[in-house]
């Protein structure tokens, strides 16, 4: 399974892991014994232990249910993606993208929606230039004004 070969490839120093798609595990849908939530919260856990043991990163990219235009709310949350409550449980950092199709800027904004550090997520702005397939990043007035509020907390 890949478990085994991310350790493996763990214990020869690879250093980040990137896993596109977590639905592309063998898990076992047929049997009742095991509910898919269960099996994919059981998958991210050994993941974890992996990356805690060898000091390893690991992006693991999930994808949306299908949602139409009426479902989808402006800032995105958990409840996007497909067996979203096994990746909220156990994720350290989730990071979501939200992108106005209409736009002719294509302005793209990444929302950290999960941060398990005592620091406010941040909200990050950016364009997607397609003639160089890049993203040009930049803050947001509302991660200024976050940050603003931030510091006067803690004076």
């Amino acid at each position: 399974s890949f478990v085994i070969i991310m350790e493996e490839q763990a214990q020869k120093w690879a250093r980040v892991f990137v896993i596109d798609h977590l639905h592309y595990f063998d898990f076992d849908v047929q049997s009742s014994a095991w509910r898919l939530d269960l099996q994919i919260k059981n998958v991210m856990h050994r993941i974890n232990e992996i990356a805690r043991k060898y000091n390893v990163s690991v992006f693991l990219v999930a994808h949306y249910k299908n949602l139409s235009l009426q479902e989808r709310r402006w800032q995105p949350d958990y409840s996007w993606f497909r067996d979203g409550s096994s990746i909220k449980q156990v994720a350290n950092v989730i990071i979501q993208i939200q992108r106005d199709f209409d736009d002719p800027n294509n302005t793209s904004e990444f929302y950290v929606t999960k941060l398990r550090w005592p620091i406010k997520p941040p909200v990050i702005e950016t364009n997607f230039n397609k003639s160089t397939q890049e993203y040009n990043f930049r803050i947001t007035q509302q991660q200024i004004d976050k940050e603003k509020q931030a510091s006067l907390d803690f004076s």
